[in-house]
């Protein structure tokens, strides 16, 4: 199944950004596109320079969640989708939370997907040091004592 001929919509209303600049009203159907999208691309979902509206900040996530349930029902492997969800769940993040769900793309795919049946050894380091993880532990101000 080619998910980024899948397309999700996108509808939200006019609003502004904190520094008071305007963004348009949105109500269009854009395809998967963030799926396989590096680091650096989904950082601007975190909010941080305000590249992206508010509202849009969030489709990181929904791309997330809309490939996985196609790919549960389009699967001919099921075992294999029940696996990956094993360790989706097991190395769970908050996704909601929008710095953890803005890497959730590249979580999914560079780790959950690529590592869930290899070394344990290798995904665990890989899941403890990825911004999805480090986001949603707070690694971010955690200090030793």
């Amino acid at each position: 199944m080619d998910l980024s001929q899948v397309l999700l919509r996108e509808r939200y209303v006019a609003g502004k950004l904190r520094d008071g600049r305007e963004y348009p009203a949105v109500d269009e159907l854009k395809p998967l596109s963030l799926l396989n999208a590096s680091i650096p691309t989904l950082f601007q979902y975190t909010g941080k320079d305000e590249l992206i509206p508010p509202p849009e900040r969030s489709r990181p996530r929904k791309e997330i969640q809309a490939a996985t349930l196609l790919r549960v029902i389009q699967s001919k492997g099921y075992w294999e989708e029940e696996w990956i969800g094993f360790w989706r769940d097991h190395f769970s993040v908050y996704g909601y939370d929008q710095n953890v769900g803005a890497f959730l793309p590249h979580w999914e795919n560079q780790v959950i997907r690529k590592f869930a049946f290899g070394n344990f050894r290798q995904f665990l380091e890989v899941t403890s040091t990825h911004p999805c993880m480090l986001y949603y532990l707070n690694n971010k101000s955690s200090r030793l004592t």
